[in-house]
């Protein structure tokens, strides 16, 4: 099964034209692709966490094939929550 990302990334929520356009444009797709698995990140709803220099090293950690362990831990299970 395909997935896609969409992100919405207007503060203006419901006002937002380009939030409106994307909308018409992901709904057209779809019925293009029956069964695409579609997931909503909206920037403005949900909390971020702060990626800094512990999740740039944990995001290495798992480049390279392992697994984060203490700091590196939590800052990537951060990063996988969003």
């Amino acid at each position: 099964m395909s997935k896609l990302l969409y992100v919405i990334s207007s503060p203006r929520g419901e006002q937002s034209e380009s939030t409106k356009i994307a909308d018409e444009f992901l709904g057209a797709y779809l019925g293009a692709r029956p069964g695409l698995d579609v997931q909503r990140l909206n920037l403005w709803d949900d909390q971020l966490p702060i990626y800094g220099g512990r999740g740039a090293a944990a995001k290495m950690t798992v480049f390279s094939g392992q697994t984060p362990v203490g700091d590196e831990a939590a800052a990537w299970a951060d990063v996988e929550r969003v």
